[in-house]
């Protein structure tokens, strides 16, 4: 494992629930689950920003799951950068923000 570079994705799938088709969600988890799982098999620590919805379908994934304090994908993300760079083990170097879906990353 790298302790230099950290991935970091947000998993906010509840407000994605009702606007979208189920199987639209259920798609964009299992393409998300696939880059944590990839990721960390390849040696990279995956940090994911999880709302109520979302933690359950990541749990398995080994992927260090913080759940959202507030509302918004700036705030979010903010949130995130803060919790990589202040509450890991590591003090990484490089931060590699994705979109969720973006498993071919991996």
């Amino acid at each position: 494992m790298d302790p230099n570079i950290v991935i970091a994705t947000t998993w906010q799938y509840d407000s994605m629930v009702g606007v979208m088709s189920v199987e639209t969600v259920e798609e964009s988890i299992a393409c998300a689950r696939k880059l944590a799982i990839d990721s960390h098999s390849e040696g990279f620590p995956v940090v994911g920003l999880v709302d109520s919805y979302s933690r359950q379908r990541f749990s398995d994934t080994r992927a260090i799951l913080v759940d959202t304090e507030k509302s918004g994908t700036g705030v979010g993300r903010r949130q995130l950068f803060h919790y990589c760079l202040n509450s890991l083990r590591i003090t990484p170097k490089v931060i590699i923000w994705t979109e969720p879906e973006k498993w071919t990353l991996a």
